[in-house]
Formats: C-alpha cells, structure tokens, sequence
C-alpha cells in the first residue's frame, strides 16, 4: 500500500523527508506551485473575501500587506496552531522551502544575505522532488506523472468552496500590482527556476531525479 501526505500551509520538512536516511529513498515528492502574486490574490480571494467573517473586507493591497506583517510576527515554531499565519506573506514558496531547519529565515527584515541565503536552500530543495509543476503547466505534467507510475493523469482540479480561479493578479491590484512584484522578487526566482527545471524534466528525462 501507499500513504499520501500532503501540506500547503506549514513550511517543508525537509530534515525528515529529504535529509532522513531513513527515508529518503521511500518518498515520493511533488509539488504544484503557482506564479507568486498570482497565489497571493488567490489567498486573498478565498481567506480575505470569500471566508472573511467582516462583511466589508479590505482591498487586496491592504489586506495582503497586513497579512505579510502579522506573518512575520507569527512564526509557526511558536504559533504552531495558527496554521494561517503564513498563507500570504510575501515570498510564500522560498519561505516555505526554506524556513522548517532554519528559522533565522523565518523574517529576513530585508537582509538581502539572509534573503539570498533562503534562496539557495529553497533552491537546492525544489530541485530534489521528483515532480514540481508550475499551475499553469498541468497539461504536461503526465509525462511525469506516469514516469512514477501514477496512472490516473487525467486534469482535475478541485476546490473546497469557491469558483476555480487562476487569477489575473494585474487586475485585482491595480496600480499596486507592481510594488507586490518587487516584494516577492526572490518568490519570482524561485518561479523562473522552477519552469525551467519542468521543462528539462519533460523534454530531458535524464534530469529527473525518478527516471
């Protein structure tokens, strides 16, 4: 049998799943991310509008840039239950990939070191799952799927509550959009590089880490 596992919200722990001797040759890793502000509008439409108890919620800029600032103040090794407090802090998937064995890159204040520190881990990490697909790419990720014997490679894509949105980000913030582009500059790396390695997995085989 298989067991499935899966996390959007807390960091990666990678120690126990890419570093365990253990079990470093029994998982499987995969992952789908999105464009980084992307991702954020859509957390703000789904936390910040559709499951928001005020009848009146902010607009996206001000609500996403409260919610980076509480983010920052709630790392989760100490609000280990306030298992929202990540969901749309700026720079979500480097954050993500790196912040589990170091929480000194929790907040990196606009250290740029730090910042580029978190980014090589983040990296370095991505790079090691077996499938990592950007959303919008979904169409040709079977050809990896079934390399892992996943059968089922059909499209299908779910939600909880809601309407399916792939937003278009541009228009939700308007004349903001760019200052959240600058903000998640190091999220917007960690996307370049993730699209590429996709594509040299689907097209070079050799630079899959499964075939």
């Amino acid at each position: 049998g298989h067991a499935v596992v899966a996390n959007e919200w807390d960091a990666f722990p990678a120690t126990h799943l890419l570093d365990s001797d253990l079990l470093r040759n029994r998982v499987v890793l995969a992952t789908v991310v999105r464009d980084p502000v992307d991702r954020l509008v859509s957390a703000y439409k789904f936390w910040g509008k559709l499951h928001n108890p005020n009848p009146n919620p902010k607009p996206a800029p001000a609500w996403l840039r409260d919610r980076d600032r509480y983010a920052r103040r709630h790392p989760h090794r100490l609000f280990p239950n306030d298992f929202l407090s990540q969901v749309a802090r700026n720079n979500f998937a480097v954050w993500k990939f790196a912040a589990a064995a170091r929480p000194d890159l929790h907040d990196c204040a606009r250290n740029a070191s730090c910042d580029r520190e978190a980014l090589e881990i983040a990296l370095d990490r991505i790079e090691r799952f077996h499938v990592a697909v950007p959303m919008l790419w979904q169409d040709a990720a079977p050809t990896l799927y079934r390399r892992l014997g996943w059968t089922h490679t059909d499209q299908v894509h779910k939600v909880p509550s809601g309407q399916i949105q792939n937003s278009d980000a541009h228009l939700e913030l308007g004349p903001d959009f760019a200052e959240f582009q600058r903000n998640n500059l190091y999220d917007y790396i960690f996307w370049a590089f993730l699209r590429r390695l996709f594509l040299e997995r689907v097209h070079c085989p050799r630079q899959n880490p499964a075939a």
